[in-house]
């Protein structure tokens, strides 16, 4: 566990990229399935693909670590100001074992999401909700009505259609030649 003040911002942002990222694989799987293949929505059907979302977010984070714990290994003997921000060195060592720790911390509170079925089938509903927004926005924009003319007519409408034809009439006339 983490025992840092530090990590705690890193962890939550952590927690809410994963989140998102597993709301949106879900509402994803969601209208393909039923927009794109014609099935009706069953949350059943989705539990599954939410925990595999998670499960593989989870495994994500355990990869970070594990590529992290590497790299702290291997900067054990590299002194030196570093030549890029991904040019680790010695004195890296401290901040990428914090790193490493956070992502395994993170991977391992994943996991225990992925195994929560409460979480699960909030998250499910969750992704539903982002499809049915993604959805009815776009029947909206394409269903949008205009405005159509009066049924009776206005008469002052009228009068003004009636001098804009007879001032364009004026306008379009040849010029009166002056007489002798």
């Amino acid at each position: 566990m983490l025992r840092r003040k530090k990590s705690l911002p890193a962890l939550d942002e952590g927690r809410l990229l994963a989140d998102h990222a597993a709301v949106l694989a879900v509402r994803n799987r969601i209208e393909v399935a039923t927009i794109g293949e014609g099935r009706d929505f069953d949350a059943e059907e989705y539990l599954d693909a939410a925990r595999e979302a998670i499960g593989s977010l989870a495994a994500e984070q355990e990869l970070v670590a594990s590529r992290l714990d590497e790299e702290r290994r291997s900067v054990r003997w590299r002194m030196g100001p570093a030549d890029s921000q991904h040019d680790y060195r010695r004195g890296d060592r401290k901040n990428l074992r914090i790193r490493a720790a956070t992502a395994r911390t993170l991977a391992g509170e994943l996991r225990a999401l992925a195994a929560d079925a409460e979480h699960v089938e909030e998250l499910v509903e969750r992704a539903r909700r982002d499809a049915w927004r993604d959805v009815s926005g776009e029947i909206r924009r394409q269903l949008r009505v205009r405005e159509a003319p009066p049924l009776e007519p206005d008469a002052a409408r009228e009068a003004r259609i009636a001098d804009l034809a007879a001032e364009l009439a004026e306008l379009a006339a040849p010029p009166a030649a002056d007489a002798p």
